[in-house]
């Protein structure tokens, strides 16, 4: 039996997160644990079954919680006192470094993190009512977006923690727009900021140094609820102001959703193939004040929460960038944050030779794919990645946080992508390929905007029990070419 994805929701006013598992496009209620503050944020470890719970208190804290994946039943294995309550929480992708933004406290900083447990901070920052804090793929950078400042810092980050202003150090945002969170694409070449007060998301480039560059903004609020621009201290809801919260990326990085908490919406922006944005072009109304959102690694599904609300949406993002409703399920009260852990493998159990049940044994299929010599790709009957082992890393440049939930198309150059679209389309219908599936020379995208030539072989993964669709995705492996050196 495949495992299913979870989605954990904090509900600030319960002082609780809840547990769901979302199967067959249904949220499953799991548990939910009681925590001893408002918990307006948390950050996970899915590799660990660990979270990283921010509570209100005196004094405020992270605390670690252990996930069990079965019940959905968090358990507290650790405590650390905060400087200031944090507002929002990420990890770096081994999770080595915890990173915190706090809007009250004025106070950004980065925690060392061993087994679980938070040592003292190894480095911080202050700006005015900080509200987010988000670090690159590769984990050398951080960026701390100020929405008092209208502004986003950003800084070298070290493996111990240590924090280095980049030059410039500060990149500004439109004056009086109210930065306020901060995502960037798989590729690390573009981010996204959603302004508070304007309703706006901006992009913005990022060099191969990290440093950022405003390039062009679009609009996110429904232009006939009569809203008008916010500004810091205003009530947004009793004069019908302009109130932008949260901002992801979804359909294998193709759209930008943003909420908007005013009116209720989750607005579509289309993204091109270079990361620039394009028109809005689907507006949803959701969940009363829907200050936080998430969307599942392969972009397809959007479960989205709201302060004033008491349940959860489930949507489905279609092709035009839409989003069509699914499912909708009892949440706490003032649910304001929500992230989705993929399944991870269980182990397997063996039998003897006797037909008796063995003892549980490790799984092997993971460590095999990861550690295997050859780069190995997995993607769905979408063409989205589900499997990105370390030699990928290693021979593209793209960290598995960077890959997974993206097209593959990722790594494929602009001039053979319509031809990929086309076996690839043909092969997911017929359920095999109609080359021979020996290796081939290619060229393949590099992290760094370079390239690099690969023989690559591929294959069709069909499911036996489906004999009218059988296709459930292909696999691709890669070595290097070692008569053309990458470039």
């Amino acid at each position: 039996m495949r495992q299913s994805p979870l989605v954990l929701i904090a509900n600030a006013t319960d002082h609780t997160i809840s547990a769901y598992a979302l199967r067959d496009d249904v949220l499953e209620p799991l548990a939910t644990t009681p925590l001893p503050g408002s918990c307006s944020t948390f950050a996970v470890d899915a590799a660990r079954d660990l979270v990283y719970a921010g509570v209100k208190g005196d004094p405020p804290a992270v605390l670690t919680l252990r996930l069990d994946r079965t019940s959905g039943v968090l358990t507290e294995i650790a405590r650390r006192a905060a400087p200031a309550a944090p507002t929002y929480l990420t990890l770096t992708p081994d999770g080595g470094l915890l990173l915190g933004a706090s809007y009250s406290g004025h106070w950004g900083g980065v925690w060392p993190v061993a087994d679980g447990r938070l040592g003292a901070p190894a480095d911080h920052v202050s700006f005015p009512r900080l509200h987010c804090v988000t670090v690159s793929g590769d984990a050398r950078h951080a960026y701390f977006v100020s929405l008092g400042d209208d502004l986003v810092a950003q800084y070298d980050l070290a493996p111990d923690g240590g924090l280095t202003p980049l030059d410039p150090p500060t990149v500004a945002a439109p004056a009086g727009s109210g930065p306020r969170h901060l995502i960037l694409d798989a590729a690390g070449r573009a981010a996204y900021l959603i302004t508070e007060f304007s309703g706006e998301v901006v992009q913005l480039a990022r060099d191969a140094a990290g440093r950022l560059a405003p390039v062009q903004a679009a609009t996110i609020f429904d232009p006939d609820a009569g809203l008008q621009r916010s500004r810091l201290g205003a009530d947004p809801r009793a004069e019908n102001l302009i109130w932008g919260a949260d901002v992801h990326l979804a359909g294998g990085g193709r759209f930008v959703l943003a909420s908007e908490r005013t009116a209720g919406t989750i607005a579509t922006l289309a993204v091109d193939a270079d990361g620039g944005l394009g028109a809005l072009v689907a507006l949803r109304a959701t969940e009363a004040q829907p200050r936080g959102f998430a969307v599942t690694a392969d972009g397809s599904r959007v479960v989205v929460v709201g302060e004033l609300a008491t349940d959860a949406a489930l949507y489905r993002v279609e092709d035009d960038g839409s989003l069509s409703d699914l499912h909708h399920v009892d949440a706490g009260r003032g649910a304001n944050w929500v992230r989705v852990l993929e399944p991870t493998r269980p182990a397997e159990r063996t039998a003897t030779a006797s037909g008796e049940p063995a003892a549980t044994e490790p799984d092997l299929a993971r460590p095999a794919l990861q550690q295997a010599g050859d780069a190995i790709i997995v993607v769905n009957t979408r063409g989205i990645i589900r499997e990105w082992n370390d030699t990928c890393v290693a021979l593209f440049g793209f960290t598995a946080e960077q890959a997974l939930g993206q097209d593959v198309k990722l790594i494929i150059p602009e001039r053979l992508r319509d031809a990929h679209d086309r076996g690839f389309l043909a092969a997911m219908e017929a359920g095999h390929l109609r080359s021979d599936g020996r290796p081939r020379r290619t060229k393949g995208l590099t992290a760094d905007g370079g390239t690099v030539y690969v023989t690559m072989s591929f294959a069709v993964v069909n499911d036996d029990e489906d004999a009218v669709r059988p296709a459930i995705g292909s696999v691709a492996v890669a070595r290097t070419d070692p008569e053309r050196p990458a470039h």
